[in-house]
């Protein structure tokens, strides 16, 4: 892939360029540390729905991970029926409502979550990453999400877990 760098006098459709070649070159970091970290050896839905399952708690539905994870439900159900077969998550009913299902860690999904969020690279870098460098990535990214949330419509349970995300890392 060849980079093109353009004056600061660029046009709208040569700054979407620059966006979407960083945003490749990101994917290309992720299939490059695939197998070099733990992070990167469980598939992407799967460490996704870990993090959302554990955001969610006793909340956590597939209706729910659907819209926090901006997926179909039918491919929701389908990938935590894989997470079920190995062991990550369990599917119940809900009691009160015996018609609804609810998700949760099982014992290896809390440990697999608890290695997986450990073994970060955003998280690790953060011991290299100066505190000015991470402050104005988590601002801009959070600039960045709240500006598509004030023009999409959001469900509830993606802007908690969007504000609980945001709660943590200004306590940090």
């Amino acid at each position: 892939m060849q980079y093109v760098d353009f004056s600061p006098g660029e046009s709208y459709q040569r700054r979407h360029y620059r966006l979407w070649a960083l945003l490749r070159l990101a994917d290309f970091l992720t299939s490059a540390m695939r197998e070099r970290s733990p992070w990167f050896s469980l598939a992407r839905e799967h460490m996704g729905i870990l993090f959302v399952v554990n955001a969610l708690g006793k909340r956590a539905t597939p209706a729910a991970i659907s819209r926090v994870t901006f997926r179909k439900p039918h491919t929701v159900s389908k990938v935590l029926s894989n997470m079920e077969k190995k062991g990550l998550v369990r599917k119940y009913r809900d009691l009160p409502r015996a018609n609804q299902v609810r998700v949760a860690l099982t014992p290896k999904g809390r440990r697999v979550f608890r290695r997986v969020a450990r073994h970060n690279p955003l998280v690790r870098s953060r011991v290299a990453a100066s505190d000015t460098g991470m402050a104005q990535l988590e601002t801009g990214l959070v600039w960045l999400i709240r500006t598509f949330v004030s023009r999409i419509p959001v469900s509830e349970e993606f802007m908690e877990v969007f504000e609980a995300v945001c709660k943590r890392a200004s306590s940090t």
